[in-house]
């Protein structure tokens, strides 16, 4: 299953059974703003590295129950590389641009 544009939706809590409840503002967001209808699919993650690709099966005035469908991420260690390039620039700017870069 291809997750490509998929919403985006932060779920409080992991799936309980395969079933993913949202309320407050996410549902609303959700509801409202997305106009997610049942069968629809979206991504909910957890903030913690965890997500999954969710169908709806459920929509009442302010809480929507899904059904998680798959597993798409998992805890993992941060692997972001960074890598900075500065041009030759007069000595004490040269060293104002390295600090700030360290910073």
């Amino acid at each position: 299953m291809s997750s490509a544009n998929l919403p985006f939706v932060f779920v409080s809590h992991q799936p309980q059974n395969d079933l993913i409840t949202l309320s407050g503002g996410e549902a609303k967001h959700l509801i409202k703003s997305l106009r997610a209808k049942p069968a629809d699919n979206f991504i909910a993650f957890d903030g913690n590295g965890n997500g999954w690709v969710a169908e709806v099966i459920n929509i009442s005035k302010s809480t929507v129950t899904a059904k998680s469908l798959e597993t798409i991420a998992q805890k993992r260690e941060n692997v972001t590389e960074l890598q900075i390039a500065v041009g030759m620039v007069k000595s004490t700017r040269m060293d104002w641009a390295i600090e700030k870069a360290s910073e």
